[in-house]
């Protein structure tokens, strides 16, 4: 029987030091929105990044870039930002710099191109 890969969360937290309950912090702390807004927010009300953190913890477990990629696009859709400081001031995680994050931490892997044949 073959193992199961390693998860975002356990590469993660080899390759950094990072204790295992404060990844999802550590994550979402790295990809904030570049501008000083979402990053002042976060250093006074966490609680505005719930839904990032759930993405975040959601995300963990995952053991591919494909996965990850899937399962980021999957909550998303189902939950948009909302409200004004994450519609319209961006204080909430930049789903780019999350990819970026999770590209440099899963191994390269040859993945198929992504499917563009017409519905």
């Amino acid at each position: 029987m073959k193992d199961r890969a390693k998860s975002l969360r356990q590469l993660y937290c080899e390759k950094t030091g990072c204790q295992p309950e404060q990844f999802e912090a550590s994550v979402v702390g790295a990809c904030l929105y570049s501008t000083g807004l979402p990053k002042l927010v976060w250093a006074f009300d966490r609680s505005v990044f719930d839904a990032d953190l759930e993405m975040v913890r959601c995300l963990a477990e995952t053991s591919s870039l494909a996965e990850f990629r899937q399962e980021m696009a999957a909550f998303r859709h189902a939950n948009p930002p909302t409200g004004f400081l994450r519609r319209r001031l961006k204080a909430r995680v930049s789903t780019r710099k999350l990819l970026r994050f999770a590209a440099g931490i899963f191994p390269a892997q040859a993945e198929p191109p992504p499917d563009k044949s017409p519905n």
